[in-house]
């Protein structure tokens, strides 16, 4: 099984923080595009939240072991107010990042969080051996968070990435207007020219 470079992952994370920061000034930056944010989507209100990188173990039989947790941090601010069931933001969102990797990985030839019992979109397997969970923010923009920074983190992996063939898949079933070609275009626009 292939060993990530702790670089890589912490490239990744980079990605993930730079596109959270697109989706902070996502109103400002489709206007200048002429695109109209749907608000029904977007929360303006909070401002950061918790990543999960995972690499799936040996697949074991049909069930998977589970994975190694490569890296959890937060990205952006935080307001860590109390929260009834979890004492505060912090603690729920990490559980919710973490747990979105680990039921895609538990579950056999799922490839996003909502794919599994846990059904909460923001979980993304990145390819057949990194899992990134993001929470934070609506589930919509935990989903465009994670899939972007799958999109453009391919410039730090060798393999070949999934989200060529998961893109069509997800704007097919799930009617994420966020995800639409002119969103994924405007957020992560710094990268394209990296490629």
């Amino acid at each position: 099984m292939k060993e990530y470079k702790l670089t890589q992952i912490v490239q990744i994370f980079s990605v993930a923080e730079n596109i959270l920061n697109d989706i902070l000034m996502l109103p400002e930056l489709l206007e200048k595009h002429g695109v109209v944010l749907p608000t029904s989507v977007y929360d303006g209100t909070r401002k950061g939240g918790y990543l999960a990188i995972y690499q799936r173990s040996k697949l074991v039989s049909i069930i998977e072991e589970p994975g190694e947790l490569l890296m959890l941090g937060k990205i952006g601010e935080i307001d860590d107010k109390e929260d009834e069931d979890w004492g505060c933001k912090s603690n729920k969102y990490k559980n919710f990042a973490d747990s979105k990797c680990q039921s895609i990985i538990q579950t056999p030839f799922a490839l996003t969080s909502d794919e599994t019992s846990f059904k909460i979109k923001g979980g993304l397997a990145m390819n057949d051996k990194l899992v990134i969970g993001f929470s934070g923010r609506s589930q919509w923009e935990d989903e465009l968070l994670v899939v972007a920074t799958a999109m453009y983190s391919e410039i730090f992996l060798e393999e070949h990435r999934m989200i060529e063939k998961v893109l069509p898949k997800l704007r097919a079933k799930n009617n994420n207007p966020l995800l639409s070609e002119k969103i994924l275009h405007v957020v992560g626009n710094k990268y394209r020219d990296i490629k």
